[in-house]
């Protein structure tokens, strides 16, 4: 049997450990064996460790790691040495909440740091630096979002989800603020995202989680109070400038961390888009007409607008780029644009393009330019609803014209930009989904709405007026997109409505 001493040494070993850290959290590693070598036996380090755990003024939160290690997290008002004090009748502070609850860096020589490039700070041994990834050591200024950030890591801890460490220098996009944070040895993301609403509960707000794309850490969005709109005509003038054949290139919107996200259609090659009624849909498709038409000339671009309810589109009435001077409101006159597209005006953009023996209309537009081949860009609104007015011969008549042209127009320099209200299955059909992979959701009333979209939860989280989920080349990102207003509509068509002189 071992000896009272060396138990108490292994509690020492402990104690020690953790009153390195600062008042209230302390966090360390330390080697399993090193405590099997003062215990003599593995269960009596279990002992030790639940013995601590009922120390006064001790919570402690312990992992044991794949490597052999425990990772020892402590909250306390102070740490009672030895057990003289474990009787006082001092004020127990262990339930009081600390003022910034995140971990300080780790050793480098653990893999738990946020970013994985800080290798370079190997001979850095100095827990009193703050790292490169942002986090700081727990009684230092955390910034304006200290409270989030320690709501969030309690929301965490109280949910059963162990956390590592979380960065103390969150990306502030214009409607949400994205917090990076770095789960325990074994966490899974999907049980992050089945607790979601449960954290939201704990902070008071709803969140979004989401893994960010090659790293190890989940983002955690928070919507931002003080909400910002992000104006279309600084994108428009970013995007890429080609000389000989212009891309089709749309602004999607900004990322939390603040950068612009655009698509050239002439890549994609079609977007689908789907939200409830008033969350950005529609000024989605009025800011991709908006900089076609501002980047490309009639020479080069053709516009078929199909608006069934005849009020959302009625701005770009004047636009030169329209095909046939006007827009279309009719189910039936949708039906013969769509029918002449996927019949003669196809057919003749195929023989032209093997005569030229180009493989695309872009190649064609520069070995060719004289040929004077347009880009055309159909944009149809409110598709669930068209659909449903149709009588049911014309309806699959439609929907068939539909499939035609995201199949076999991608080539031949004709794109579609479809949005629907109504993301049910009944519309957005597998072959649909199949020709159209790039995807945009914008809020919607249902989980299952969400799932036939982008083939996963979220999209109901979302926060409305512009804020999406771009799901492009099987990846998910999270956006606002860019505002433009009716007047500002209206001001542009004018401008581009009148002809440029020659000169």
């Amino acid at each position: 049997m071992r000896s009272r001493h060396t138990v108490d040494d292994a509690e020492e070993m402990i104690l020690d450990a953790l009153g390195a850290g600062e008042p209230l959290w302390r966090r360390e590693w330390i080697a399993e064996e090193d405590l099997v070598d003062l215990t003599g036996d593995p269960s009596e380090v279990a002992k030790v460790l639940n013995r601590l755990a009922r120390k006064a003024g001790l919570l402690l939160h312990l992992r044991r790691t794949a490597h052999g290690r425990y990772w020892l997290l402590a909250r306390a008002g102070q740490i009672v040495d030895d057990h003289e004090n474990e009787d006082s009748g001092e004020e127990d502070r262990t339930h009081q909440p600390p003022k910034c609850p995140v971990p300080e860096p780790v050793s480098q020589a653990e893999p738990s740091t946020l970013d994985a490039d800080d290798d370079d700070d190997d001979d850095d041994d100095d827990d009193d630096e703050i790292s490169e990834t942002g986090s700081e050591m727990p009684g230092q200024d955390a910034g304006p979002y200290a409270d989030q950030i320690a709501s969030l890591w309690r929301a965490l801890e109280a949910v059963g989800v162990h956390v590592v460490e979380i960065d103390q220098n969150p990306q502030v996009g214009p409607a949400v603020i994205q917090h990076r944070v770095l789960l325990g040895p074994g966490e899974r993301i999907d049980t992050l995202r089945r607790r979601a609403e449960d954290i939201s509960r704990e902070v008071g707000c709803d969140v979004m989680i989401s893994q960010v794309p090659g790293q190890r850490t989940v983002a955690v969005d928070f919507p931002r109070p003080d909400r910002q709109i992000v104006p279309l005509a600084p994108a428009i003038a970013a995007l890429p400038k080609e000389d000989v054949a212009p891309g089709l290139w749309i602004p999607v919107g900004v990322t939390p961390a603040g950068q612009g996200v655009a698509l050239d259609l002439a890549t994609v090659p079609h977007i689908l888009l789907a939200g409830a009624s008033g969350t950005g849909k529609t000024v989605a498709e009025q800011v991709a007409v908006v900089s076609l038409a501002m980047r490309l000339t009639p020479d080069q671009l053709e516009i078929v607008i199909i608006d069934p309810k005849a009020i959302d589109f009625s701005p770009f009435a004047p636009l030169r780029h329209l095909r046939g001077g006007r827009i279309v409101t009719e189910p039936e006159e949708a039906i013969n644009v769509l029918r002449e597209l996927t019949g003669p005006e196809l057919a003749e953009r195929t023989r032209i393009l093997q005569d030229a023996r180009c493989p695309n209309i872009r190649e064609l537009r520069v070995r060719r330019p004289d040929l004077g081949v347009k880009h055309i860009v159909v944009v149809i609104d409110e598709y669930a609803e068209l659909v449903t007015i149709l009588p049911k011969t014309e309806r699959e008549e439609f929907e068939r014209q539909i499939l035609r042209l995201a199949q076999r127009a991608r080539a031949v320099g004709i794109h579609m930009i479809i949005a629907t209200q109504r993301p049910t299955t009944e519309f957005v059909t597998g072959a649909v989904k199949a020709n159209l992979p790039t995807r945009i959701s914008f809020r919607l009333p249902q989980r299952v709405d969400s799932m036939t979209i982008i083939d996963q939860p979220g999209a109901e989280n979302l926060l409305g007026a512009g804020d999406m989920l771009l799901l492009h080349e099987g990846r998910l990102q999270r956006l606002q997109g860019y505002f433009v207003s009716m007047d500002e509509i209206a001001t542009l068509v004018a401008e581009l409505a009148q002809p440029k002189e020659k000169t």
